[in-house]
């Protein structure tokens, strides 16, 4: 907690989502978060609670190409990094020491897909590694995932690339390996 010995609100958001299916291939999703974790996205200096972060804003499709290609345009949660942003989707109880080098959102588009039997695939350009919505150079920044899962285990190597992250210690520091997973309940990839 950033102001110490009193009450603050963490995270409360609000989401709205309509995903993408065969039988109606046009999908949306909007969330807004409030409290001390969406102020320490927007400013250091403001613990406030009161500062609105857009954390999502995407227009999605999902193409009939193989089993399903989904395209999305907008701001999407990054697949980097092994916790969420939002709290109740991280599978550790508290955020690791890592969390503070990993990107949260990205501003950009994407394509998602599988490859057969537990194996699934992104790739997309952001305007940033961070979370900025601006393009802060006037290089694209690609971000990337790939993954496999099992029943009870699974394994995802995430990686952001290009732009301001493209000094050798950016991008070692912006790749990471994702562990185990306990499906239905808990899937192995964040939402998008």
């Amino acid at each position: 907690h950033s102001n110490s010995n009193n009450f603050q609100l963490d995270q409360l958001y609000f989401r709205m989502r309509k995903q993408p299916t065969p039988e109606s291939r046009a999908g949306w999703g909007a969330t807004v978060v409030l409290g001390t974790s969406a102020d320490t996205q927007i400013s250091l200096d403001d613990n406030t609670g009161d500062q609105p972060f857009l954390f999502e804003a995407y227009a999605a499709y999902l193409a009939d190409i193989g089993s399903g290609v989904k395209v999305v345009a907008g701001r999407y949660a990054t697949p980097v990094g092994a916790e969420s942003f939002l709290v109740d989707e991280s599978w550790q109880i508290t955020r690791g020491l890592l969390w503070t080098l990993q990107p949260v959102s990205h501003t950009g588009a994407f394509t998602s897909g599988g490859l057969g039997e537990g194996i699934s695939w992104q790739i997309g350009a952001a305007n940033s590694d961070g979370n900025t919505m601006s393009d802060s150079d006037s290089e694209p920044t690609f971000v990337g995932s790939l993954g496999y899962q099992m029943d009870t285990v699974g394994l995802k190597l995430n990686g952001v690339y290009g732009g301001d992250a493209n000094d050798l210690l950016g991008a070692a520091t912006t790749f990471g390996l994702v562990g185990t997973c306990n499906p239905p309940a808990v899937p192995c990839t964040q939402p998008t």
